[in-house]
């Protein structure tokens, strides 16, 4: 499976939740998909989650736990490798909510 590589800006979003705009469209990536779920590194910190789309921007909020982990603080600019994963259970049948990056398990 293909990954994307990028070096997004963390920042500070609505809500003082911290976040990266992905600069590449995952469907030019991976194909058109209704939710993309992703694993992923930064800084060496092994992440999941999923990408999501609002305002014409895909994006993932970045949990704090993966940020410590991370040492990433807002106006970071890091380097991120991407790839799809397949959904547990739960995910696939929770509706799309904010798209989460979360500390992986393990």
């Amino acid at each position: 499976m293909k990954k994307m590589k990028f070096e997004a800006m963390v920042f500070e979003g609505h809500k003082e939740l911290i976040a990266i705009h992905l600069p590449l469209d995952p469907a030019k990536i991976w194909g058109k998909q209704p939710r993309y779920f992703i694993k992923g590194i930064v800084k060496k910190c092994r992440f999941e989650g999923e990408i999501g789309f609002r305002r014409g921007f895909h994006y993932m909020l970045l949990e704090e736990a993966l940020l410590k982990k991370a040492k990433l603080i807002p106006g970071d600019l890091a380097l991120f490798v991407l790839e799809l994963r397949k959904p547990t259970e739960e995910e696939a049948k929770t509706k799309a909510t904010l798209a989460w990056a979360r500390v992986m398990k393990g």
